[in-house]
């Protein structure tokens, strides 16, 4: 098997308008589903019911530096998503359109909808901190590993 490459920087992210980029140095952009496919129960006499969740969310986390543009945009996006410091309330969450291509391996995930769960906090310290979003995508369309091709010699 040769070697394959990959390159954080070749992969595109964005919300509505704002390139995620600036990334910390290690765990830069976490993706998880919101919930398992499945859920078990046991029975009174030792039956196993396997159930649908029917939950097709995603989790997704940015970890940025923040010195980062990336971060002020977001905060910016992140305010403007909640009204924050507006005197009238937000009763339904405008959309924020959210792509992320991965061009090594081909992972495609996009959603209408991004939803901001955390306002970050930054740290202070010696070196520049890092913040992180945690957002949730209600329903993403989402393809894996579409470049993922392997040749048979």
């Amino acid at each position: 098997m040769g070697a394959q490459y990959y390159d954080l920087k070749a992969i595109s992210v964005f919300v509505r308008n704002v390139r995620v980029e600036g990334f910390a140095p290690n765990d830069a952009i976490g993706i998880e589903w919101t919930d398992d496919l499945v859920v078990v129960d046991t029975t009174a006499d030792g039956q196993k019911v396997v159930s649908r969740t029917n939950d097709n969310g995603m989790n997704v986390v940015f970890n940025l530096m923040n010195t980062s543009e990336a971060y002020r945009r977001l905060a910016l996006l992140m305010t403007e998503q909640y009204a924050l410091g507006s005197p009238v309330p937000v009763s339904a969450i405008a959309p924020m359109p959210f792509r992320l291509f991965d061009p090594a391996i081909g992972d495609i995930i996009t959603s209408e909808y991004l939803v901001f769960l955390n306002r970050p906090a930054p740290m202070k310290g010696r070196q520049a901190g890092v913040v992180q979003f945690r957002c949730l995508l209600p329903a993403p369309v989402v393809a894996f590993g579409t470049l993922n091709l392997r040749l048979i010699p």
